[in-house]
């Protein structure tokens, strides 16, 4: 008998020292994407807000991704909006429907993504910077990045995974072409510069703000050119940026035509003039910086008034503005071998703040003069320069005290992100929130309105809507949205007299709209005047003739008219609209019955039971009688 052979001794304590290696070096940075994931936990189950109707919950084209992808997508990237981030919405819609938790999930691994990109550029910005492998000063910027407060609209607003995505991209390309630089082979080169031009375009076609990559790179030629010398860094960056400049420019100018007589961006922007938007930005950018410093005063909704003239508070903060940028320059300016690391690695931090805000707080007015989600990428900067000035000031000393004060900045960090993210847990405490930091702005309340609204909470409700009303002078709200809402709300609480009149002034605001036509539709409806009811419903579908609500309520019109077939017809034209409306659904099941197809009632009720907010009982209470499933 032989004996067992003697395990071998050599390889594997050095593959377990390796493994035990890049744990140690992996684990700080996998704690802290646990951490920021943690930190985002209560907004999960928040639900849609705000803008995430429009882009999302009502648009059709985000529930058909077949549709999308052979109609939108491609077109999109030169002519309409941001076809990668609504790809990544029509995805989730297929994969998910509506319900909102992975919505938010997928926002949060963006943001994660981005974190990680945002640590691999901070480690390839120090070593530029002749600070060699730092991967703790790197893993303290990106935390600051990854909890901050401030990013939350960013991420816990569903619909600014625009930002979030066009962020993460914006540093894959940024770090692609820094490292083509340094490539060795033109091969090599070549496949860097593609690589990283395909990420710029992704960038764009995820939200524009991601335009400004190539000045970026020259940026950071200029800031940290090492051996190559200025000249000749800037020159090399150069052209590396011209063709991502071109494709810019291209982008820029055909999203300009688009903005054309919008109301929210451009140059027809009610109210705001060019030179009146560029007066206010020096102030919102104060803003930013203190939320950045001191997160105290957030909102998803400001109350920021447009600066009009050079008064005193724009006088200041353009002050503010001009002195940091003039430093952040000289600083740049010195020779690169200058002794004060740190104060260089803040000028480019300060350089990389305002040219990342430069396609939203310079000439190009957007209605809302400060949102918070737009310093996203932009907060890089500051923490980079706050983790390399923390770094220096601490010397020698920094081994033993750095990963004490990290944590103790990261817990911080943390329980102001946990608290932050609890007023994005509903819409209620939402706007509830919003109303509180800005409580004579009518868009405020009519918001908290809205939310309570779909809440049940109808009394308040309309007591916010009525609040907005008085308040609508200020301009951030339409009369006519207001009417409608308010009509809506005196609907659900059977007051059909004070709703029609309400309704009819919405009408005399704006006779067309045909949300208001719809709900005036739905007031006559349901106090008996079917003919009267039948024509609006018409002339709100004559006005949209996307409405899914007016073909619904046409529907319920005609079937109470006793006309079940073209009925159905309307309800089948409102659920290809909607498909996630249970409503148009249920109506649709009602009529199959009322016609008297039992297999195509049974159907429908089964459908109707798959969709979020559905009542089954509903369902239950039909199916037996129908035979469905025998």
């Amino acid at each position: 008998m032989t004996s067992p052979l003697p395990a071998p001794s050599g390889p594997a304590p050095a593959r377990s020292g390796a493994r035990v290696s890049l744990l140690r070096r992996a684990g700080p940075l996998l704690c802290l994407l646990a951490v920021t994931a943690a930190g985002y936990a209560p907004a999960l189950g928040g639900g849609f807000q705000f803008d995430d109707e429009r882009a999302i919950t009502a648009n059709p084209a985000m529930k058909d991704l077949p549709a999308f992808l052979r109609e939108r997508f491609l077109p999109s990237f030169l002519a309409d909006g941001r076809p990668v981030t609504d790809l990544t919405f029509a995805v989730t819609h297929e994969l998910f429907g509506l319900r909102p938790e992975p919505w938010h999930a997928g926002n949060v691994l963006v943001h994660l993504a981005a974190t990680l990109l945002a640590f691999a550029l901070a480690r390839e910005t120090l070593r530029r910077a002749g600070w060699g492998d730092r991967p703790g000063v790197a893993l303290a910027a990106a935390g600051i990045f990854a909890l901050h407060p401030l990013q939350t609209e960013a991420v816990s607003y569903v619909v600014q995974r625009s930002e979030a995505l066009a962020s993460a991209f914006f540093l894959a390309g940024l770090l692609l072409l820094l490292r083509c630089e340094r490539a060795v082979t033109a091969a090599g080169r070549a496949g860097l510069l593609v690589a990283g031009l395909a990420a710029y375009v992704a960038g764009l076609g995820s939200k524009l703000v991601a335009v400004t990559l190539p000045a970026a790179l020259l940026l950071h030629a200029l800031a940290f050119p090492g051996r190559a010398g200025r000249a000749g860094a800037l020159r090399r960056a150069g052209l590396l940026a011209a063709p991502l400049a071109a494709v810019g420019a291209l982008f820029a100018w055909l999203n300009l035509r688009r903005f054309s007589g919008r109301a929210d961006v451009g140059f027809d922007v009610p109210g705001l003039t060019a030179r009146d938007y560029l007066l206010s930005q020096p102030r919102a950018i104060a803003g930013y910086l203190r939320l950045a410093l001191w997160p105290a005063g957030q909102s998803i909704d400001h109350a920021f008034a447009p600066s009009r003239a050079l008064d005193a508070p724009t006088l200041a903060a353009l002050a503010l503005v001009l002195a940091g940028l003039a430093w952040a320059l000289a600083t740049l300016a010195r020779s690169p071998s200058h002794p004060a690391k740190a104060s260089r690695l803040a000028a480019f931090g300060s350089c990389w703040f305002l040219l990342l805000l430069a396609p939203t707080s310079s000439v190009v007015p957007l209605a809302d003069l400060m949102v918070e989600h737009r310093v996203y990428l932009a907060l890089l900067g500051p923490a980079l320069a706050t983790a390399a000035i923390g770094s220096e000031a601490l010397g020698p000393r920094a081994r033993r005290l750095g990963p004490v004060l990290v944590l103790v900045a990261g817990g911080a960090l943390f329980g102001a992100l946990l608290a932050r993210n609890q007023v994005w847990r509903d819409r209620v405490s939402l706007w509830r929130d919003a109303v509180a930091k800005g409580p004579g702005k009518s868009r405020t309340h009519a918001n908290y309105g809205q939310a309570l609204f779909l809440a049940g909470r109808l009394p308040e409700a309309e007591a916010e809507f009525r609040f907005a009303l008085a308040l609508a002078r200020d301009g951030t709200t339409r009369p006519p949205e207001l009417y409608r809402n308010l009509g809506a709300v005196l609907i659900q609480q059977r007051r059909m007299q004070e709703a029609a009149q309400a309704l009819s002034q919405g009408l005399a605001w704006s006779p067309g709209d045909p949300d208001l036509l719809n709900n005036y539709a739905i007031a006559l409806h349901a106090v008996g005047l079917e003919a009267q009811s039948e024509r609006y419903a018409r002339q709100a579908i004559a006005a949209s003739p996307g409405h899914a609500g007016a073909h619904n309520t046409l529907g319920e019109v005609l079937l109470a008219l006793g006309r079940p077939e073209q009925a159905l017809r309307e309800f089948l034209a409102a659920v290809s609209l909607d498909p996630d409306a249970p409503v148009m659904a249920h109506n649709v099941a009602v009529t199959e019955e009322a016609i008297g197809d039992a297999a195509e009632a049974c159907r429908w009720w089964a459908y109707y039971r798959t969709l979020p907010g559905a009542d089954p009982r509903r369902a239950d209470a039909r199916q037996p009688a129908l035979g469905c499933g025998e």
